[in-house]
């Protein structure tokens, strides 16, 4: 709580002192790298914004919706805000799916990885995390401009490194067809993680995630990046759930 007020993660702690909210620490190391997103200065940073800033507040707290239905209206009406969640996922998907396949744009493109593709991979391989038959539920058919940029980002070092560490060949693209070929047999326990960490877990050591794994682990684990600011490593401090 003294790095985030109410205890929750992502933390993320920086020489310029620690930055907690999934969007800000992904802005702020995007501009510190100058990479993965339009600078500042780009013209195609106004459109950018515009969409990252929709994932943010449309899709991720959906997603949370469709995982944590009993916190919005207490467990009897849990069936119903599931549903309700679901359609405006799907609804807000097709906008961005929509836009990527009319837009192509550089921010969010199967040709480069970008801040905002990394952050939408792991909110739909969360989604593709839910058991069979669940109306929430995707399949490539589903939005296929998106998971074109899904598949592109699978094959890069991180997700390949982090495939290599025990999490399945298809980290990123968990969908209904990526499930027959064995991510169900990943333990749900690294699924959420992965889910909940997003790209910093895919930075993570098989150490960290040995521990992660654990049934009781530890409340507040500190854990170096490879993420080098101002000349030294950048220090993530989470507490895990």
């Amino acid at each position: 709580r003294a790095m985030q007020p109410l205890g929750k993660i992502p933390v993320l702690e920086t020489p310029d002192g620690p930055i907690f909210e999934t969007a800000a620490i992904l802005l702020y190391l995007s501009e510190k790298h100058g990479q993965l997103a339009p600078a500042p200065n780009s013209p195609e940073r106004a459109a950018f914004l515009k969409w990252f800033i929709f994932v943010t507040n449309e899709v991720h707290p959906t997603v949370m919706q469709i995982f944590y239905p009993e916190r919005i209206a207490g467990p009897q009406a849990a069936a119903a805000v599931t549903l309700t969640a679901t359609a405006r996922l799907r609804e807000d998907l097709l906008h961005l799916d929509r836009m990527v396949a009319r837009a192509r744009p550089s921010w969010l493109s199967p040709d480069a990885p970008s801040m905002l593709g990394y952050f939408l991979a792991v909110l739909l391989r969360w989604i593709g995390t839910l058991e069979a038959g669940h109306p929430a539920r995707w399949t490539a058919s589903d939005f296929p401009a998106l998971y074109a940029v899904l598949a592109a980002l699978e094959k890069r070092p991180a997700a390949l490194a982090a495939a290599a560490d025990g999490l399945g060949v298809r980290l990123l693209c968990s969908t209904g067809e990526a499930h027959s070929e064995g991510l169900a047999d990943i333990e749900p326990r690294v699924s959420e993680v992965v889910a909940r960490f997003g790209v910093m877990a895919l930075a993570m050591p098989s150490s960290w995630w040995a521990q992660s794994k654990a049934e009781s682990p530890p409340p507040m684990m500190t854990t170096r990046l490879p993420v080098n600011l101002r000349g030294s490593s950048t220090t993530s401090s989470m507490p895990l759930p």
